[in-house]
């Protein structure tokens, strides 16, 4: 794996050339800078994003609840029309919503709820990825045209972009850092609907964390005093326990399965990382305590 090739680099490197004493920041911080695929000398496709879903096709609706109105006959309702109920004139059913994007309420035809629902469903998918990008301080727009992707594809896109930031974190001892890059790389796995995928990078988030990922410095002599891996740092949060009970659960996973996902996973990311001061099977025990402790709470 890239990744492994990388960390052999980085240890070679380290042991050859010093640099000069950098500040070391022993918080993980949560905002992780852009990353990008390595660009060709093709001209990039166009990357495919939706644009705002326009409402003006509302406006007739908006109008009826703001004026009480059938939207199929215009019989005037003596209260504001709150649920869904039959007009007393035409018998047709009327529904209740409030838009997505402009956030007014409306009434809508029975018939008209699938596409509604498909254009709020759209709405929503298009707008976590392009949040996914912002957090990184870039958009889906630059980061296609930075890297001449050959793919069009927003989460190929941004997956790219993540693959480039972990190995910017990690050549730099930032492993807090990188812990939040893998983290960030398994929501996009789960927004994707890539269940089995995202639950690996969750399990791996927790071998950083339970191996205390921090971050150090590249310096040498730095790195013996402040290592990026320090086992009093460790901390397993409730949020990403909470992912990998629920995902388990979808994925109709047993502990024993669990296990076996952890393991083979971060030995196989991990094995050349002389950094890491747990294994794979010393770090499970850590993760296989807070499992169990957690159900017992629960079972309470």
């Amino acid at each position: 794996m890239k990744i492994l090739r990388f960390f052999k680099d980085i240890l070679k490197n380290n042991e050859s050339q010093p640099e000069e004493p950098k500040a070391v920041n022993n918080q993980a911080e949560n905002q992780i800078p852009n990353k990008f695929n390595q660009p060709t000398t093709t001209k990039p496709n166009k990357a495919v994003i939706s644009k705002p879903i326009q409402d003006d096709k509302y406006k007739a609706h908006y109008e009826a609840f703001d004026k009480w109105l059938c939207p199929h006959c215009a019989h005037q309702f003596e209260k504001e029309v709150t649920r869904k109920r039959k007009c007393p004139s035409c018998q047709n059913t009327l529904l209740v919503r409030t838009h997505h994007e402009s956030k007014r309420k409306m009434i809508l035809k029975e018939e008209q709820l699938p596409e509604y629902e498909k254009e709020r469903t759209k709405y929503y998918k298009d707008k976590w990825i392009e949040d996914f990008f912002n957090k990184y301080g870039t958009t889906l727009e630059e980061e296609h045209s930075k890297t001449g992707s050959g793919s069009p594809y927003p989460y190929d896109i941004a997956w790219g972009m993540l693959n480039r930031v972990a190995m910017e974190r990690a050549s730099e001892m930032k492993f807090g850092l990188y812990r939040n890059v893998r983290m960030d790389m398994g929501d996009l796995l789960k927004q994707e609907g890539k269940l089995k995928h995202s639950l690996l990078f969750y399990l791996e988030v927790c071998f950083l964390d339970i191996n205390g990922a921090t971050n150090a410095t590249t310096h040498p002599e730095l790195m013996k005093e402040y290592p990026p891996f320090r086992l009093e740092s460790a901390f397993l949060a409730p949020g990403i326990l909470a992912y990998i009970e629920t995902l388990s659960e979808e994925l109709n996973l047993s502990l024993e399965d669990i296990k076996e996902e952890f393991i083979n996973h971060n030995k196989r990311s991990y094995k050349d990382n002389v950094l890491v001061p747990l294994s794979a099977e010393k770090a499970w025990l850590n993760l296989e305590k807070e499992l169990l402790e957690r159900k017992e709470e629960f079972a309470k």
